[in-house]
């Protein structure tokens, strides 16, 4: 779990992705290690998009990452 300075840095720069230009850096990314047959890790999911050409499989691990991040910000 993000402490709360992290939380709220992240957030401000998420509104910013939502609202902002693409193709431009806001904030890096720090990920935490893949556990062994962790199948939905973050990093893995961003990258699969990258390279995939179905527009489903992208709005799905779109979509799984968004709700990571939702229920991030809960806990």
């Amino acid at each position: 779990m993000l402490d709360r300075e992290q939380q709220e840095l992240f957030l401000a720069n998420f509104k910013k992705v939502l609202g902002g230009k693409l193709d431009v850096k806001l904030f890096e990314v720090k990920f935490q290690r893949q556990a062994e047959g962790q199948t939905d890790h973050t990093q893995r999911l961003l990258h699969e998009g990258l390279h995939t050409d179905d527009i489903g499989e992208w709005k799905a691990a779109m979509q799984r990452i968004a709700l990571k991040m939702v229920q991030l910000w809960i806990l």
